[in-house]
């Protein structure tokens, strides 16, 4: 089952004759994030119709973004406890327990951090790309928000 992701934005006078793309850009979209959007069809509307980045938008306008992720990470989905803090369509929040590295390296590869959400969105039936915002050392314990696609990962980036 893909991500599905709907977000919208009521344009506001500030953004009155603006173009999607600079709307997008002040909101925290990368450049990057609007290559992955261009590749699919139909993600980009103003008022419910379809769009393009150059079109201009005006105030009372609904913009609508549709945000589709299918593929996954190469992780190991192992089974490892971990506490979930807080959950929403963008960002999981999670107590990262100590002796438990972030992120799979050459010598751990199947006792991380990562690996336990693989196994979390596994179970879910759900793809999953890990993109940890932040990172712990393995001997630090504490919480860790991981992004659940590439929009809100560029947000917190920012």
């Amino acid at each position: 089952m893909p991500i599905v992701r709907k977000i919208q934005y009521e344009i506001g006078q500030e953004e009155d004759g603006h173009r999607i793309r600079q709307v997008l850009r002040r909101k925290g979209y990368s450049r990057q994030n609007m290559i992955e959007l261009k590749k699919i069809p139909g993600c980009v509307l103003i008022d419910n119709q379809p769009m393009y980045f150059p079109e201009r938008v005006h105030a009372g306008q609904i913009l609508t973004i549709i945000i589709r992720e299918e593929k996954s990470s190469d992780i190991l989905p192992v089974p490892l406890d971990f506490g979930i803090l807080y959950e929403d369509e963008d960002i999981l929040v999670v107590n990262k327990p100590a002796g438990m590295p972030t992120h799979p390296s050459a010598k751990n590869t199947d006792n991380t951090l990562a690996n336990a959400l693989a196994f979390y969105y596994h179970l879910k039936g759900r793809p999953f790309v890990f993109r940890c915002c932040h990172r712990l050392d393995r001997d630090t314990s504490g919480v860790t928000v991981i992004a659940k696609h590439y929009v809100s990962a560029s947000v917190l980036s920012d």
